[in-house]
């Protein structure tokens, strides 16, 4: 891919700017977004340089330092770390559902954290390459300069603080996102090494989208990572940062949403049910710095029955009520009650307006 100059795109800026401007007389939120075309060399952010909480998307550069551990040597996918719930969040996480003791590689404690966005999982992978200082480093030599991991993902641990973040919480912008999915995809602009953007695609390529594929692109074309948490008095933070056609970077973040369909579906019975089946049993190459191999890690036995990413149904009867989604489970699919007429505007139709624009001016460029 040829290294292009970025080239703000006038029409896909105004477009964006309408949804973002349309939305905040909507609801009560902070509207990001940030779009970078590899092929074209095109960008549009709006409020793309205003950081907020990160969520779980923060758990890309926690990859990234991750893989840079193993390319340096001091690390490898198949190194066994043992779990001890000492940086337990939730017990829904499948890694919480562990036996003391128990001990995963580090390629599956990657596939948790990125795949199903498993807390524990994170922790237990940030503490061991040396914790948020580790992280920071590398988000500062990826130029992320407003991004940081204040904390591991759990209370009663140290938090870390900065001029731009004095209560030491995990915060990025899209722009920030956006660059480090370009260290990522973009030979000619990262400063990563081959065997770690391979090995960090190749992660990307078991996630789904919940958000990036609502304005037309087609969901088996999308690699993303969504973020989601919710506070009593700040509202809910939804993101979602993720690659197109591998050539189309997109993230979009909602912070401090007050009312929102959709962190009452993130919080609620009806989240995301990923059918992994043989997707994840491959192997990387021999001759890969990252080679491994996986022995069925992905079957549903694998998968703890409070995990609400489980592939059972069954697993989820004393939940909720599944006759109340419009739609059937698909493989990555984030099911949602489509009773819209009565709750107006929401987050939903939000990135719906945002992705379709941006969807639009896609196929443009693509035609001329």
């Amino acid at each position: 891919m040829k290294n292009r100059k970025k080239i703000k795109n006038k029409a896909l800026q105004k477009g964006l700017e309408k949804v973002v401007k349309l939305a905040e007389n909507e609801i009560d939120a902070d509207i990001k977004v940030s779009v970078h075309d590899l092929t074209t060399g095109e960008i549009a952010s709006v409020n793309g340089k205003k950081f907020g909480w990160a969520a779980s998307i923060i758990k890309v550069p926690v990859m990234v330092s991750a893989l840079k551990e193993i390319y340096d040597g001091d690390l490898s996918l198949k190194t066994k770390l043992p779990i001890n719930h000492e940086f337990l969040l939730e017990h829904t996480d499948y890694v919480s559902g562990l036996p003391l003791g128990t001990k995963l590689s580090v390629a599956e404690l990657i596939y948790h954290m990125m795949v199903t966005s498993d807390n524990e999982a994170t922790n237990i992978l940030a503490d061991y390459i040396g914790g948020p200082q580790t992280i920071n480093k590398t988000m500062r030599e990826l130029g992320m300069k407003k991004s940081m991991l204040g904390h591991l993902l759990c209370s009663g641990v140290p938090r870390y603080t900065s001029k731009i973040n004095p209560d030491g919480s995990n915060i990025t912008t899209p722009d920030d996102m956006v660059k480090v999915m370009r260290h990522i995809y973009d030979p000619n602009f990262s400063k990563l090494a081959e065997p770690i953007r391979k090995a960090a695609d190749r992660f990307f390529s078991f996630t789904s989208p919940s958000f990036l594929d609502f304005g037309g692109f087609k969901k088996k074309n999308i690699k993303a990572k969504v973020g989601h948490i919710s506070d009593h008095d700040d509202g809910s933070d939804i993101h979602e940062v993720g690659i197109i056609n591998n050539d189309l970077i997109v993230c979009m973040m909602a912070n401090k949403v007050k009312t929102s369909f959709l962190g009452s579906i993130f919080g609620g019975p009806t989240l995301s049910r990923y059918d992994f089946g043989d997707d994840f049993r491959d192997d990387f190459d021999d001759e890969d710095l990252m080679y491994w191999r996986n022995d069925g890690l992905a079957t549903s036995e694998s998968f703890s029955s409070l995990s609400p990413f489980s592939i059972k149904k069954s697993d989820q009867k004393s939940s909720g009520d599944y006759q109340s989604c419009d739609t059937k489970p698909r493989k990555g699919w984030l099911n949602l009650w489509q009773d819209r007429a009565s709750r107006g505007t929401d987050v939903y139709d939000v990135y719906f307006n945002l992705m379709k624009t941006i969807k639009d001016h896609y196929d443009l460029q693509r035609d001329l």
